[in-house]
């Protein structure tokens, strides 16, 4: 956690200001990242980002019901989703498949390493182990054709 209290993280947050993302010469088509952002085990809030910036954020529990909620904001706003690099939370990914099925999904490289950490030791004792922990520490240095 970080230390702060929930209304300090409230008053925090209802600070900050959203940004529109539309990059220059082009449409206000986006690649969309997406994940809930806990403090402790009762606030969350679900944060959007393209281009480097928070462009959506919502105190909510990162529910399915809620996420397609949230979704809907940007779309007002007028973004159109080039794609989703998510957290690959099972549900998440069906509910995008389902309600943008042409849309291009990933799952987001800081999630994966994650997920390879929690299988592996920290000091693997197979060679497969060692092997996978290397190219799992590769994640989002490479290129993806070298990938």
């Amino acid at each position: 956690m970080s230390g702060k209290d929930i209304s300090t993280i409230r008053r925090q947050f209802d600070k900050l200001t959203v940004q529109k993302v539309f990059q220059k010469n082009s449409d206000n088509h986006i690649n969309l990242v997406f994940d809930g952002v806990y403090f402790g085990r009762s606030l969350c809030y679900i944060v959007f980002r393209a281009e480097s910036k928070t462009i959506y954020f919502r105190e909510c529990p990162e529910t399915i019901e809620n996420i397609g909620i949230v979704l809907d904001e940007p779309e007002r706003m007028g973004y159109v989703f080039r794609s989703f690099t998510v957290d690959g939370r099972k549900g998440v990914k069906e509910y995008l498949k389902w309600r943008y099925p042409n849309v291009p999904l990933q799952h987001c490289i800081f999630h994966q390493k994650v997920a390879i950490t929690r299988y592996l030791t920290g000091s693997p004792k197979t060679e497969c182990g060692r092997e996978l922990k290397a190219l799992a520490s590769t994640f989002g240095n490479n290129k993806q054709n070298v990938f």
